[in-house]
């Protein structure tokens, strides 16, 4: 599975990049290229989830023959399975981000539009640059397919249209009108995402929370759960209907997980903002004027002052720390994660009886 970043293919366009004798064009060329693996790499996660998913189709094709799968077909199934634990594993490490992918590509065309205005080789820059288009369009429909959202401003080709109507442009003016169709695209996230904040901002358990790590007063490596007015955490099942599953994992199993484990913020990302690129608290803005309260879980420390991990597991032991707002009465400081959980164990199982009826009402509409 083919899933690293490749250069602009400028010998696409018969052109020795090498070459290139004006030291200020091959600056800007080399810029341009560096923008464009940075764009790539950010993109990357949505490529491995589209490889994943045809890689998933194509095992549950094989899968359907059954005991009548040939040598070579129980090949390429075991084949499969191994190509998808690989990706996942790859795809878990770097989680796809929309909103990143775009201004990524943002600083790609916005490179390559610099460039464009100090090559005064006319069909070496007009070459150049529909290369340049034909990549961004192809990373754009990457984004669009792997994210499964349209573009919040539209596509492309309708803001194309809308700008220019049907006539021909030349790379120049359709660069142009790329980086204006990023720049509104991300405008009108940023804006979507700073109204989200702006609530969180506001709530008094995540005031309380926000004030207590910018005074350094929470533990290293600790974690922060939210609780609601109905007296339970914010599962992760909360955050999305039927949540992603992981290779070899159900449906059911991963509806299991997400209805019997909080979505849990990670205070260390707090540093670098509120938004997808740090703490992610997005992730709660459908439930946020429910939000009452937050609890901090810290590392649990041994005689020798090193955190103590979980029976056969790489992580740690997890204690309440601090209690922000207003939680359940029981939850006390010291009260150890596990047994936290075990106290929603009903609420739980009946958040995932709710889901998995109103999953079956929805397919049985269809």
């Amino acid at each position: 599975m083919q899933t690293g970043t490749q250069s602009i293919n400028f010998q696409s366009v018969q052109l020795d990049f090498a070459n290139i004798a004006e030291a200020e064009v091959k600056a800007h060329l080399d810029m341009t290229n560096q923008a464009f693996h940075a764009a790539q790499q950010a993109i990357s996660p949505y490529i491995l989830s589209l490889e994943i998913r045809k890689a998933r189709v194509q095992l549950e094709q094989l899968q359907a023959l059954g005991p009548s799968m040939s040598p070579s077909e129980i090949e390429g199934f075991d084949n499969l399975k191994g190509i998808i634990a690989e990706a996942q594993v790859k795809l878990d490490a770097q989680r796809p981000q929309y909103t990143r992918c775009l201004k990524s590509l943002l600083i790609f065309v916005s490179t390559a539009a610099r460039y464009a205005k100090v090559d005064k080789d006319i069909a070496r820059r007009g070459a150049i640059l529909k290369n340049i288009l034909k990549q961004t369009r192809e990373s754009l429909k990457i984004i669009e397919t792997g994210s499964d959202r349209a573009f919040i401003n539209g596509s492309l080709d309708q803001h194309l249209i809308q700008k220019r109507g049907t006539m021909p442009l030349l790379e120049e003016e359709e660069l142009d009108l790329t980086k204006m169709f990023l720049e509104s695209s991300i405008s009108c996230i940023d804006a979507k995402q700073e109204k989200r904040l702006e609530l969180f901002a506001t709530n008094p358990a995540i005031q309380m929370l926000l004030a207590k790590h910018e005074e350094g007063a929470i533990a290293p490596q600790s974690s922060a759960i939210l609780f609601l007015d109905s007296g339970r955490p914010f599962f992760r099942i909360d955050a999305c209907f039927i949540p992603k599953t992981r290779p070899g994992q159900s449906v059911q199993a991963a509806l299991e997980h997400a209805a019997r484990t909080p979505e849990f913020i990670d205070l260390e990302r707090l540093g670098m903002g509120l938004g997808a690129d740090g703490a992610g608290l997005f992730r709660f803005s459908n439930q946020i004027e429910n939000i009452t309260g937050c609890v901090v879980l810290s590392p649990e420390l041994g005689e020798d002052g090193k955190a103590m991990l979980v029976a056969g597991m790489k992580h740690p032991k997890r204690l309440v720390s601090g209690i922000f707002g207003e939680v359940p009465e029981e939850i006390k400081i010291g009260l150890p994660y596990g047994t936290l959980l075990n106290k929603f164990k009903d609420v739980a199982n009946l958040l995932l009886e709710d889901r998995l009826s109103a999953i079956n009402k929805k397919n049985f509409k269809k």
